[in-house]
């Protein structure tokens, strides 16, 4: 089923390196992580700007994103 991520338009999406979750960036919404297997949201993470890329570290403790203004942001995951 697909997933309703409210962004207006979806620039970056990720499975984790697992498959555990999807990460998702785009317009106006900031990131959201969802669980790959159900579809359900686990988190939002507010940045006041648009996501262009999304990169999970091998551990999936860190999502790494590239945001519109030439800023890379680092978030820590597990917790």
């Amino acid at each position: 089923n697909p997933i309703k991520t409210g962004h207006e338009i979806v620039y970056a999406v990720r499975y984790s390196p697992e498959t555990k979750m999807i990460a998702m960036g785009g317009w106006d919404e900031g990131i959201q992580i969802w669980d790959a297997n159900t579809g359900k949201l686990l988190t939002k993470i507010e940045l006041g700007g648009s996501v262009r890329s999304l990169a999970w570290t091998s551990d999936e403790k860190k999502l790494i994103a590239g945001a519109l203004g030439s800023s890379i942001r680092i978030f820590d995951t597990a917790t």
